[in-house]
């Protein structure tokens, strides 16, 4: 099949996204037993944090390069691209803009829950009331996330679960990736520019800066809690899961495309160095961090945390990482649902063709990948007895349809 350009998205705006209110996208799969319904009655829970849990990058089923609509409606098709509306909180628009919190986002979850996402795509540790692209985001603060947690708390019905995803922001995640794939694209044969090798990148992971924006993330999961206490809620009678990042691209040795049409035909250009530096060395230290947040928060206030590992939920379906194919490389949506890519492509200018994509999208699940972290927050959750634990890619993708999220494995840790 003849190939197009590759989808790719403006380097300035690779940005983490999130931020998005909207109704439980569908039933559960599998109800409690009676007992457990009983004592598990219901009420409110939010997600706060960033794009990796507002939903960003839920609109679409997997990665193309000819610019194909992947297939209409969500509800009736499982190649998926219900235009930008997908993000649409409010009706007819955002609540915030460009916060892009999807319906396909992980908190949905349906049943006697309901959800309420306030996380926002670009979202740092504090609110930025106007970035470089005018855009307002909300960060976990009083002025920020914090507030509207507080107006959430203190409504007609109990929030039993907050679910945390930040830090990625704080630590220039947008501007990292920039660099990487501005670098492989400025290379020359003789030359290569990479990443892991500008001091500028590499000073965001100093100990200095790690430990600045772990506390960070500590100081802001203890406004969570303090959020909480000051609405009157007993420790006891609701739960914080905070979760870390999943890897989203793979390593040089599992690379499907080698150097040479890792622009063209991947999505995903970056040097071998740089691939293995970002998945050995950058993801590490940022769920590192997390981590370390985590249990400074917890010795601060005595709250117990739930911890909620996403390192691995992609294996085997990270961004072109084999054996994954296209949408055009596929016949069925069966085979689509069963090799597609589950993070989307990185692309370096749609100046050069109208493309539909939205620049943020970059570098995030896309709808059966959302669905996949969907799955996995249930299992945590477990119906209100939350569990620790880390989540594993599902043996067979391809038994996804639309509506029906991957049976994804759970180990729980305590």
């Amino acid at each position: 099949m003849k190939r197009a350009i590759p989808v790719i998205v403006v380097l300035s705006a690779l940005l983490l996204a999130g931020c998005s209110s909207a109704t439980p996208a569908s039933e559960p799969s599998s109800g409690p037993t009676a007992d457990r319904q009983a004592a598990a009655s219901g009420g409110v829970i939010v997600s706060l944090g960033d794009s990796y849990i507002s939903g960003e990058g839920g609109r679409w089923a997997g990665n193309s390069n000819g610019f194909t609509n992947l297939g209409g409606d969500e509800a009736a098709a499982s190649r998926t691209d219900v235009g930008r509306s997908a993000y649409w909180d409010a009706g007819t628009a955002e609540t915030i803009p460009n916060c892009h919190r999807s319906g396909s986002a992980e908190i949905h979850l349906g049943g006697q829950w309901t959800s309420i996402n306030l996380a926002c795509s670009g979202a740092t540790t504090k609110t930025v009331t106007a970035n470089a692209a005018g855009d307002y985001k909300p960060g976990i603060d009083a002025e920020g996330q914090l507030g509207l947690l507080s107006e959430v708390a203190t409504g007609t019905e109990p929030v039993k679960l907050v679910v945390l995803s930040i830090g990625g922001n704080d630590f220039n995640f947008a501007p990292i990736i920039t660099a990487c794939v501005k670098g492989f694209l400025l290379s020359t044969r003789l030359w290569q520019s990479q990443c892991n090798e500008d001091p500028k990148v590499y000073s965001n992971f100093s100990d200095r800066n790690v430990a600045k924006v772990q506390g960070n993330i500590a100081t802001a999961i203890e406004g969570i809690i303090s959020t909480m206490r000051d609405a009157g809620y007993a420790d006891d009678s609701w739960s914080l899961i905070v979760q870390n990042y999943p890897s989203s691209v793979t390593t040089s040795a599992d690379s499907r495309w080698g150097v040479s049409k890792r622009q063209l035909y991947g999505g995903c250009p970056m040097w071998d160095a740089d691939l293995d530096w970002f998945t050995g060395t950058v993801l590490p230290t940022l769920n590192g961090a997390v981590a370390g947040a985590i249990d400074q928060a917890e010795a601060a206030t005595s709250f117990p945390i739930t911890r909620l590992d996403l390192t691995s939920i992609f294996e085997g379906r990270r961004l072109c990482e084999r054996p994954t194919k296209l949408a055009e490389e596929t016949t069925t949506d069966a085979e689509f649902r069963g090799v597609a890519e589950r993070v989307q492509q990185v692309a370096i200018s749609e100046q050069i063709v109208n493309t539909p994509y939205d620049m943020q999208e970059s570098l995030h699940p896309n709808y059966f990948g959302q669905l996949a972290l969907r799955s996995c927050l249930r299992q945590a959750f477990d119906d209100g007895y939350p569990r620790s634990g880390a989540c594993g890619a599902p043996s067979n993708w391809a038994a996804t349809t639309v509506g029906e999220e991957p049976a994804v494995t759970f180990t729980a840790v305590r």
